[in-house]
């Protein structure tokens, strides 16, 4: 029996607290909730730990993260860099401690913009380095924060995808508010350009016009993870684009 009080005792308290909903000017015992420090009923305390209030804002909390990892991918919503990020059936890490460090650092902070990209190599911006990883455990960690999070996969923004699915996109960004916008696989949506055709010809409007959102929408905070080099990235969308997304409100995380 929690608290230690007979069963009169719950019932005498049940009744009281009924009899005061019946009876104006009359209110009944109350204690301080030992979880939230706010006075409620007593009775409330006497058969749980924590007062209604409590029970609500945990069902709340619940359903917020419930709904906002949703938009996380399926596969990457093991990620969490307050934990190990260990991915399932792997061996270690998937991304070092110093970049943990760095995101959780920009998360911290004020900085717009992340840009999370791999190392350039001889074949152009590297897979398989954790990029995605990392920004899903970072999603993680400010959902947490009860910041919301919207995923965006930059493919949806290529000619792949119709131009329905390209306005509902870049809708629910400029919708987004205080939140953490994840743009995710930069360059994926010049999957069907064709180098032939001239570099500015690969330009994908909605991308473009997704990196113009970002001088549009001050108070949402972007993440981009780049499948495509820095210089790629200038020589299709241009200067200006580079602008927005690596200016001095930045942070640039190489992996």
């Amino acid at each position: 029996m929690s608290r230690g009080l007979s069963v009169d005792e719950l019932g005498r308290q049940a009744r009281e607290f009924r009899r005061s909903l019946d009876t104006p000017g009359t209110l009944p015992s109350m204690a301080k909730c030992p979880a939230c420090g706010h006075r409620c009923p007593a009775w409330q305390l006497a058969i749980a730990s924590e007062c209604h209030g409590c029970v609500v804002a945990r069902e709340q909390s619940g359903a917020f993260e419930a709904d906002n990892i949703s938009s996380i991918p399926e596969k990457f919503r093991w990620a969490d860099l307050e934990g190990e990020m260990v991915a399932p059936g792997g061996h270690g890490s998937v991304v070092s401690d110093e970049a943990k460090a760095d995101a959780l650092l920009w998360l911290a902070g004020r900085q717009q913009c992340l840009v999370i990209a791999g190392r350039p190599t001889t074949d152009g911006a590297p897979s398989g380095v954790g990029k995605t990883s990392l920004a899903a455990g970072l999603a993680r960690v400010a959902i947490r924060q009860k910041t919301r999070v919207r995923w965006v996969r930059a493919a949806e923004l290529g000619p792949v995808y119709h131009e329905s699915r390209h306005a509902d996109v870049l809708e629910s960004v400029r919708r987004a508010g205080r939140a953490l916008v994840v743009v995710d696989g930069v360059g994926k949506e010049l999957a069907l350009a064709s180098p032939s055709t001239g570099v500015i010809s690969q330009r994908v409007p909605p991308m473009q016009e997704l990196f113009a959102l970002v001088y549009e929408l001050p108070n949402t905070r972007f993440v981009f993870t780049f499948d495509i080099t820095g210089q790629t990235l200038r020589d299709v969308y241009g200067v200006d684009a580079v602008r927005r997304i690596a200016k001095e409100n930045a942070t640039i995380i190489a992996l």
